[in-house]
């Protein structure tokens, strides 16, 4: 009788399991991504915060208010911003322009999708974020983002993506 050294079978089982794993995401996540794909981010609800070269605001994204007043800084470094920051960040948000919001599924790299958890009625995923080219792929290989859906009603509760190093202007990205 020949034996497998227990070292040999333990590679081949990590080497093999992403393998038997990929498309094994739970269809209510993708039925949760397809939906949430139908519905650009501009127009979602959301709570961002960043921290940038030191300094940690709290921005929040309300589609339903006016075209101008949509972002709102909530917080700087813990505290309510003076009247000067919220007019200095209004003018800041001006100039970055609204531009075309992407899906949340373009923000996913294809394949990355992983199931972390599924208990207490909601679905956790791991994911990579995705990079257009290489420039982007600078950035985005250092963010790891999660997902969060709810099984019942189907929804995507929660995206959160943060930097895992140093990236020049780019800090952590929450959204709620």
């Amino acid at each position: 009788m020949t034996r497998t050294p227990l070292p040999a079978v333990l590679l081949a089982f990590l080497v093999l399991l992403p393998i038997g794993l990929a498309g094994q995401i739970p269809e209510v996540v993708d039925r949760a991504l397809v939906a949430a794909q139908a519905v650009r981010l501009d127009r979602w609800a959301f709570t961002v915060t960043r921290v940038v070269d030191g300094v940690t605001t709290v921005e929040q994204h309300d589609p339903s208010a006016p075209k101008g007043a949509r972002w709102v800084l909530v917080e700087r470094n813990g505290r309510a911003p003076s009247a000067k920051e919220r007019q200095r960040y209004v003018e800041e948000r001006g100039r970055r322009g609204s531009g075309g919001a992407p899906g949340l599924r373009d923000l996913i790299e294809p394949g990355s999708l992983a199931v972390v958890s599924d208990e207490d009625g909601r679905v956790t995923c791991s994911f990579r974020m995705k990079a257009d080219d290489e420039e982007d792929r600078l950035v985005a290989d250092k963010v790891r983002g999660t997902l969060v859906v709810r099984r019942d009603p189907g929804a995507v509760e929660s995206v959160e993506m943060v930097n895992s190093g140093a990236i020049s202007k780019f800090g952590v990205l929450n959204l709620r």
